[in-house]
């Protein structure tokens, strides 16, 4: 099994032109298998590479917490704990789900290429951009929803998002890996170039108030335990119950939960996250029935089918080892009755050889075809498969002269198919 893992992750790095691809499989929360291709800068298992949108499934854990706390309500509007904030009248849910109908980005620089502005900035900066849809009608991917609800999370407990997701997620789940900005080893971001294949690195900038959206550095052991709490809850950060609540659809089209990305495939439903920024690809899928999750982590900006790769792996993972069966044993007596039947028979010119196999007479062909039937001795005759028996004519010589299964009639030599009783 393990090279066909191997091969799946290569032939993804060499379509992709990905300087380095690293997967892994982890059950129950911990890595039981892993591979790097390409020029991985450190142990396969440990090198951190960003995780881009994933970080999403962190803010939404961390909104559900306070939620369960009664710091917010899910479903009042963002003004209950940030008026001052722009589409301070979506609500909470909404913006979880993607269903808030406003704009995919904020406005200014382009958030993932530029040094980040503070939680004041981003909350002014949007006061011009218009709503899209009224909220709840259609999926539309908000990255400026998450950069919101991680400024309703700074007001509603005083500290800032990223104390809360270290303190309330990675060092209950043991996340010791996952920080705010790249700890060595780790991989740098690149382009790669399409016509020359050469990379250029990509920027790698705190992002400000927008961090919730997308700012954080993993690695395959880390998202590994990440995917065990999505398949099965922590009680120090949210039940099996609450995490379920998760992976409900939320939005026409069934695509996307509370922070969580479902996609059909495994047991039934897949959740987790894809993740990118410039530089990175990323992707934790995870089948919450199995306890399985397939990881996958990459320093370029494109070229990784981060669903389908995902999905290859848990699918190979899952599939069953082929039988290695009983070995052959050399038969030791064979009865008379069995050295009447075996060698070849003729239905009409056409040849087909009889052999005493495993404890039953196999009817195929010469020169190739399925198999006819298989028979079985009972008494002092023979029945097919499904035990209606065989009809048999013995010769003066008490050898078999013909027999009949069905509407084929079989001799030792070839005979005309006309004949009403051929060797009789």
């Amino acid at each position: 099994m393990n090279q066909r893992l191997e091969a799946i992750v290569a032939r993804a790095q060499r379509h992709g032109r990905l300087p380095s691809l690293v997967a892994g499989i982890a059950v129950d929360g911990t890595l039981a298998w892993s591979v790097g291709v390409g020029e991985v800068p450190g142990q396969v298992t440990d090198t951190q590479y960003r995780i881009g949108s994933i970080t999403k499934t962190m803010t939404a854990v961390l909104v559900l917490q306070a939620a369960a706390e009664g710091l917010l309500d899910l479903d009042e509007p963002l003004a209950q704990g940030l008026p001052e904030a722009p589409y301070a009248d979506r609500r909470v849910r909404d913006l979880l789900a993607h269903a808030g109908g406003i704009p995919a980005e904020p406005a200014g620089p382009w958030w993932e290429r530029a040094p980040g502005g503070d939680r004041e900035r981003l909350l002014s900066g949007q006061a011009e951009v218009p709503t899209l849809l009224p909220p709840g009608e259609e999926f539309i991917y908000s990255n400026l929803g998450y950069g919101l609800l991680g400024a309703l999370l700074e007001q509603v407990r005083g500290v800032s998002w990223w104390d809360q997701v270290r303190d309330r997620l990675l060092v209950p789940l043991g996340l010791s890996r996952t920080s705010y900005r790249p700890q060595p080893p780790h991989a740098v971001g690149y382009s790669v170039d399409h016509l020359l294949s050469t990379v250029v690195p990509e920027p790698d900038n705190d992002t400000g108030a927008m961090a919730p959206a997308g700012q954080l550095w993993s690695t395959l052991t880390d998202l590994a335990r990440l995917g065990r709490f999505l398949a099965a809850g922590h009680p120090d950060v949210l039940s099996r119950d609450q995490v379920a609540a998760m992976s409900v659809p939320t939005t026409p089209g069934g695509s996307y939960g509370l922070g969580c990305q479902l996609r059909p495939g495994g047991s039934g439903l897949l959740i987790g996250h894809t993740g990118t920024m410039p530089g990175f690809q990323a992707k934790l899928q995870v089948d919450r029935a199995r306890g399985t999750a397939a990881i996958l982590l990459a320093n370029a900006t494109i070229g990784l089918d981060t669903d389908g790769v995902a999905l290859e792996l848990l699918e190979e993972w899952a599939a069953p080892a082929p039988a290695v069966g009983d070995p052959w044993r050399p038969v030791g007596e064979v009865s008379d009755q069995v050295r009447a039947m075996v060698g070849t028979w003729y239905w009409g010119h056409r040849p087909y050889l009889a052999i005493w196999l495993g404890g039953q007479l196999r009817i195929s062909p010469i020169g190739g075809g399925e198999e006819l039937e298989t028979f079985t001795p009972r008494g002092d005759g023979w029945v097919d498969s499904l035990g209606v028996p065989l009809e048999l004519q013995h010769g003066t010589d008490g050898a078999v002269s013909w027999w009949r299964f069905d509407t084929y009639l079989f001799t030792r030599e070839p005979y005309d198919p006309n004949s009403p009783v051929p060797g009789a």
